[in-house]
């Protein structure tokens, strides 16, 4: 109880919490469209480039690009890594006939999602007591894992419902909207000086 206390007292944390939160109930849901995208492109060849795709994509963001901007702080590459996935994801509604095109669109989104995963701790750390922080991430990652099954579990009554560019759109202006969030957040320019060595 005591993390769940702390996050919901804290702006920053509260803000990271509730994107989190949100984000996984999304991805939920794209692990059952991206089995749609693979039907929708020609079968399972399909899915499976697409499920590499996001694995790289991924590994890249937390790796290389995150090595190109460790001169910026925290709040500078978080700030970059969701624009950069909010633009991506909407680039891939408008390559959503061309499959090469949108397997690269959406490798990137995945880069910048990468890049945005290496700085959530960080930002926790910075804002949390070290004799608090195990009770603190023990709440945020209990809030965050639980609503991947659930997204899961909501998306596949309503992929029916939901044109596959529908949720790739909704997808998109959620990340948009998360940018807007931390770019006018006050508490999130607690993070300005930090930076990681």
């Amino acid at each position: 109880m005591v993390g769940f206390k702390i996050i919901s007292t804290d702006p920053l944390l509260r803000l990271l919490t509730f994107a989190s939160v949100v984000m996984n109930f999304f991805f939920g849901g794209l692990n059952t469209y991206v089995v749609l995208f693979g039907r929708h492109f020609g079968g399972s060849i399909y899915y499976g480039i697409l499920e590499s795709m996001s694995a790289v994509g991924i590994l890249l963001g937390m790796t290389v690009v995150y090595r190109q901007l460790k001169k910026l702080t925290v709040r500078q590459s978080y700030l970059i890594g969701n624009f950069g996935r909010a633009l991506f994801m909407i680039l891939t509604v408008v390559s959503y006939n061309q499959f090469w095109l949108f397997a690269i669109i959406y490798l990137l989104s995945f880069v910048f999602q990468g890049l945005t995963q290496v700085f959530e701790t960080p930002m926790i750390q910075s804002t949390v007591g070290s004799d608090q922080l195990g009770k603190v991430m023990t709440c945020f990652y209990t809030l965050v894992s639980v609503t991947l099954p659930l997204g899961s579990l909501a998306f596949s009554f309503l992929a029916d419902r939901f044109d596959l560019r529908l949720f790739l759109l909704l997808f998109a202006l959620f990340y948009a909207g998360i940018f807007l969030l931390f770019l006018a957040s006050h508490a999130f320019k607690k993070v300005d000086e930090l930076q990681l060595s």
